[in-house]
């Protein structure tokens, strides 16, 4: 018997099968036919047809690739006009044609099915959902392939938010069509050779845009909206321009949910994704933070929220430090870097970058004196200055061992050493260095800095010449960063501007000479006779510092040009040149070369003037439960009786206390970036109940606390050595 005559069962997976495998050639020669020779018609729209002018002509070997690629899609994207003689029109969808359908349910013997099945076959297809809701109904390309036509891709929002409002009236069924038949678009549109393909003109935007009204999108994180986030963030430049129109179009409520909705998301995949996920490679992350670009771009302009609402604070605890830093310092392709998008980072992460920045540099400064020594070259791994307390011998000594040393020695690690006096400078002498030269620096005697009655803020002194100590105040600043010490300084956020070179404002002066802004506004909005009212010239008159009446000319023969309502903004912005930045000049240029000899950083593009002002001088807002809760044990726990009434005592004290309280355990009474928790305290059980006072190592952020064994005890010896320490002890 021949065996071929012999019936055999098949198994129902084999026809599966070979089923899906018939299938699958016969899509693939329909598209290359499609790809390769069109539908003959000329407005072709339909994306992967050669018919279509936007397409460029394919090879055959081109067409064969792209034709396996889309026949192993879900979704299909064949032209329905496919020959010469088709009558056939792109399934699309209207507000009308969907009252028509739904009506159409309601009588007797309809049902939704229909709806279900179109809604699943316009809205899954890129080049059927980009015809849908359109203003014009004829409306099928606007802009070919101008990418520069603007912002309108002709959607009807209108219709798209009343369509929305029927459909989620109907049927689960329909409903979940419709999700399904995003999610499965999305999914196309997120392979890289899909997308190019895909979206390409104005009007391939219209796709995105639909979604992106779909009120119900937070329900949808991992099957829509990530997928949504990735596919927008993905968008070059023309059409980030187009979402950006469209969400300032619709207001700062709508801006404000969209806003915490990403940042729900970041925070939501990153929380579940746990140690595992490395930030900065998460493809859903990064391109969910550049959409916060966008949003940052629209708020810049708008001012709708505040600055922080743009941190995420999950996001930048989660950040691997030495990768972030690799991947800013070093990109390669396909790298993506927060630094680039600084606005999302905590103060206290780019406190961390900057501060890996500066221990790179000084570990290089280290390892080159090091090589220098083996050579035989006398080289000191650490700056260090041997300085003479006093006045005025704590300023000149200190500028004279500044000026002893390179540029590139002021980027080591820094060490104080006081002449004549015992200690190793683990931390402690310098703070105390720093501070006992900030307090001489600022005194009215030395003249440096005038301090504004209105504010007690510090300025410039114009009159001043002492430009060699003006470096010196830079270069503490720039020390005091790069070591990691919090300076009490009185400026104006303006000086934070200037430092880190941007643009100053009207809005500037508010802060440091409220009555001068106040002056300046009013002129600026009377509507009366300027020229008569105020009686102002472009001559400027002011005191110098021996009480004489000085003038400046704004403009050439300024006392001869009067101001008027015409040339008014040209005087305050003149008049503001000259406070900011002319009276100022050498002595600003001075500090600024002293701050900018030690902190060449490119970390420092990422602060705000805000934060720049935090990592200097550290906050003054104090929460001694964070400080509690950061706080560390040695030879107590947490539960003991002394430290139960030690915090106690604490929490009971008034806000000077409290101040005195952090300088004596730590050096500084400010609060560092990210709170008083991050200070890491220290308490040590420093023998049994005596009549010993507490006692600190503030290099180390260390209290040493006897074991007192009453609440009364505890709080007068605290009281003692908080009110009553000068500098800080040494063991």
């Amino acid at each position: 018997v021949d065996p071929m005559d012999v019936d055999e069962p098949v198994s129902n997976e084999v026809n599966e099968k070979a089923r899906a495998q018939a299938l699958v050639q016969e899509r693939l020669k329909k598209y290359f036919v499609q790809l390769t020779q069109g539908c003959q018609n000329k407005g072709c729209v339909y994306s992967f047809c050669a018919s279509n002018p936007a397409l460029t002509p394919l090879g055959r070997s081109q067409a064969a690739g792209i034709a396996l690629r889309l026949a192993t899609l879900r979704s299909e994207h064949f032209c329905v006009a496919n020959s010469p003689n088709s009558t056939l029109e792109p399934p699309f969808l209207n507000l009308e044609k969907l009252k028509n359908m739904v009506q159409q349910s309601k009588t007797p013997g309809g049902d939704q099915r229909q709806i279900l099945r179109f809604v699943g076959q316009v809205f899954g297809v890129s080049e059927n959902t980009n015809l849908c809701f359109l203003k014009q109904p004829t409306q099928i390309q606007i802009g070919s392939n101008n990418r520069e036509y603007g912002v309108d891709t002709g959607l009807d929002f209108d219709q798209v938010k009343a369509a929305y409002d029927i459909i989620q009236s109907l049927s689960d069924g329909v409903k979940n069509s419709l999700r399904y038949a995003f999610s499965r678009l999305l999914n196309d549109l997120r392979l890289p050779v899909n997308y190019n393909q895909l979206v390409r003109k104005i009007e391939d935007l219209r796709q995105l845009q639909l979604i992106w009204e779909y009120p119900y999108l937070e329900d949808t994180h991992k099957e829509i909206y990530g997928p949504l986030l990735y596919c927008t963030g993905n968008l070059p430049e023309w059409g980030r321009k187009v979402f950006m129109h469209r969400w300032e179009a619709q207001g700062k409520e709508a801006f404000e949910k969209l806003l915490g909705s990403i940042h729900n998301f970041i925070t939501l995949r990153v929380e579940t994704a746990g140690d595992s996920m490395i930030v900065n490679r998460d493809a859903f992350v990064t391109k969910s933070v550049q959409i916060l670009d966008m949003l940052f771009t629209i708020n810049m302009k708008k001012q709708w929220v505040h600055r922080d609402a743009f941190y995420n604070n999950v996001l930048s605890s989660s950040i691997d430090m030495k990768d972030e830093y690799t991947a800013w310092k070093r990109p390669s392709p396909g790298t993506f870097s927060f630094c680039s998008c600084p606005f999302v980072l905590t103060p206290e992460v780019k406190a961390k970058i900057l501060r890996v920045e500066s221990m790179i540099q000084q570990r290089r400064e280290r390892q080159h004196s090091l090589r220098m020594m083996q050579m035989g070259v006398v080289s000191q791994p650490f700056l260090v200055l041997r300085v003479h307390r006093g006045t005025p011998h704590l300023i000149r000594s200190s500028l004279d061992e500044i000026d002893r040393h390179s540029i590139s020695d002021l980027k080591k690690e820094l060490r104080i050493k006081f002449v004549g006096e015992p200690g190793v400078d683990e931390g402690g002498v310098q703070k105390e260095w720093f501070q006992l030269l900030i307090a001489q620096i600022f005194d009215p005697r030395f003249g440096m800095f005038l301090e504004k009655d209105e504010t007690r803020l510090h300025w410039f002194a114009a009159g001043c010449e002492e430009y060699n100590d003006y470096r010196l105040m830079g270069v503490l600043i720039g020390l005091a960063i790069y070591n990691g010490v919090h300076l009490h300084l009185n400026f104006p956020r303006l000086l934070y501007k200037k430092l880190l070179g941007m643009d100053t404002s009207i809005e500037d002066l508010k802060e440091l000479d409220p009555i001068m802004y106040k002056s300046f506004k009013q002129l600026l909005a009377f509507e009366g006779d300027v020229e008569e009212t105020f009686d102002l010239t472009f001559q400027l008159s002011y005191k110098n510092e021996y009480d004489m009446t000085m003038t400046h000319d704004l403009l050439p023969d300024g006392s001869e040009e009067l101001v008027t309502s015409d040339n008014r903004e040209v005087y305050v912005k003149l008049y503001l040149e000259y406070l900011f930045d002319i009276s100022i000049k050498k002595q600003w240029e001075a500090f600024y070369k002293g701050f900018s000899n030690v902190v060449e950083s490119e970390a420092m593009q990422l602060f705000t003037p805000t934060e720049l002002e935090l990592l200097v001088c550290g906050s003054s807002e104090l929460n001694f439960k964070a400080l509690e809760r950061g706080t560390h044990y040695d030879g107590y726990k947490a539960d003991d009786d002394t430290v139960k009434i030690f915090w106690e005592v604490v929490h009971s004290f008034d806000i000077g206390q409290q101040k005195n309280f952090l300088f004596f355990a730590t050096g500084s009474d400010r609060s560092p970036i990210g709170g008083l928790d991050k200070l890491n305290l220290v308490i040590t059980k420093n023998g049994e109940d005596s009549e010993r006072l507490p006692s600190s190592h503030t290099c180390f952020n260390h209290l040493l606390l006897p074991d007192y064994k009453n609440k009364e005890k505890l709080a007068t010896k605290l009281g003692k050595a908080i009110n009553n320490c000068k500098g800080f002890g040494l063991l």
